[in-house]
């Protein structure tokens, strides 16, 4: 059962007041280098007959939410895999997107992206001429800005 204050009507919910009655633990103990796993899993069609993906399709997503004063439908931040290309028999590309909800708003906005090649894509990076003006327009030790001249650096 679900109560108001939940995000979404889940068929598992584990709600506590303390970090030990509301946490959920996963542990593999073996003599290997295996680990514990947590899976999700997508496919079109139906759960009897079940049909190959299309790129865009989310496969996965932990949402993050907090109570605001009111319920706990606002998200916080996101962490979502999508297909990123066209899926074939054992070849499934996928891509990582970072979401974070910005103050005064309502909902989480891509961020940053892990393409299916590797590559990684920033959204609202700013740009300073160098690392003085970096810090002149309020960037801490460990902030990422681009140059002028479009290079991606990391503030000292």
């Amino acid at each position: 059962s679900t109560t108001a204050t939940t995000p979404s009507p889940s068929k598992l919910q584990i709600i506590g007041e303390t970090a030990a009655a509301a946490s959920q633990l996963i542990s593999r103990s073996s003599a290997d280098n295996g680990s514990s796993t947590l899976f999700f899993a997508k496919s079109r069609g139906s759960k009897s007959s079940p049909a190959i993906v299309n790129s865009g399709d989310g496969v996965g997503k932990l949402r993050f939410h907090a109570y605001d004063g009111t319920d706990f439908a606002s998200e916080v931040a996101a962490i979502t895999a999508v297909i990123d290309g066209t899926p074939g028999e054992n070849d499934t590309p996928g891509r990582l997107l970072f979401s974070t909800t910005a103050d005064g708003a309502s909902s989480p906005t891509e961020r940053m992206r892990i393409k299916r090649d590797g590559t990684i894509n920033f959204s609202n990076v700013q740009t300073f001429a160098d690392e003085a003006a970096a810090t002149a327009g309020g960037l801490a030790s460990g902030d990422i800005y681009k140059t002028s001249n479009g290079e991606l650096m990391i503030k000292a």
